[in-house]
């Protein structure tokens, strides 16, 4: 009596996967169907075959290897624009084609029945696109990440670099404070007694202050333009 049930659960299955197979299949263009041929029929001349290339996964994130796996992903846009979307589809049951996809060679794919053959080409197409837009999406996070924690060391080493001359800045400001409060004579002698208390060309001591006033409040932002 079980395995009946089993029979008929098996069947109903079967008959529910030919379906979501044959609304796949026949949405297809006669141009979507031939670029799913080209990539289960290797060239002469290929290394590998298209269907193996839909599998790449990204690898260390090298500028290199970034702008090789963009051109991938475009690649991959190229062909899912083609495509019929997934929506008519569980997600549960896309996940389950996309597995039984990745684990066939491009000649076990050309065995396939005509119409599994197609609609499982369509949704490891499809799935892997999406799956390279959120792999390059993770690489721009990573590398953006990398480059504030970059940026705020160089901030921290700045800081420590300019311990002297801000030290310096300060010493003059007190000794203009100094001057303004002990001195009491007319303005042309006050004048004489900051520019003596300062040692120092104004204008390059206030290029100094707005120096440092641009790194102030860890603003690390200038030190991206560097990193």
């Amino acid at each position: 009596a079980f395995s009946t049930l089993v029979r008929v659960a098996t069947r109903a299955r079967h008959q529910v996967n030919d379906h979501c197979y044959d609304r796949l299949y026949k949405a297809l263009s006669s141009d979507a169907k031939a670029l799913i041929d080209a990539l289960v029929t290797p060239a002469m001349d290929a290394t590998e075959s298209g269907w193996n290339q839909l599998k790449r996964e990204p690898r260390q994130a090298k500028n290199q290897e970034i702008k090789s796996y963009l051109h991938h992903l475009e690649w991959l846009t190229s062909l899912a624009n083609n495509l019929p979307s997934l929506d008519s589809i569980s997600v549960s049951r896309r996940k389950q084609y996309c597995l039984e996809a990745h684990s066939l060679h491009a000649n076990s794919v050309r065995e396939l029945k005509l119409n599994k053959r197609y609609a499982l080409a369509v949704v490891m197409i499809q799935t892997q696109r999406q799956k390279a837009l959120d792999a390059i999406a993770d690489i721009f996070i990573k590398k953006i990440q990398n480059l504030r924690n970059t940026a705020e060391l160089r901030l921290q080493q700045y800081h420590l670099e300019q311990v002297k001359r801000t030290e310096k800045l300060i010493g003059r400001f007190r000794a203009v404070l100094d001057v303004l409060r002990q001195n009491e004579d007319s303005d042309h002698q006050l004048l004489s007694a900051i520019h003596a208390a300062l040692k120092s060309d104004p204008s390059l001591l206030m290029e100094e202050c707005e120096e440092y006033m641009a790194f102030a409040s860890n603003n690390f932002w200038p030190f991206l333009l560097s990193s």
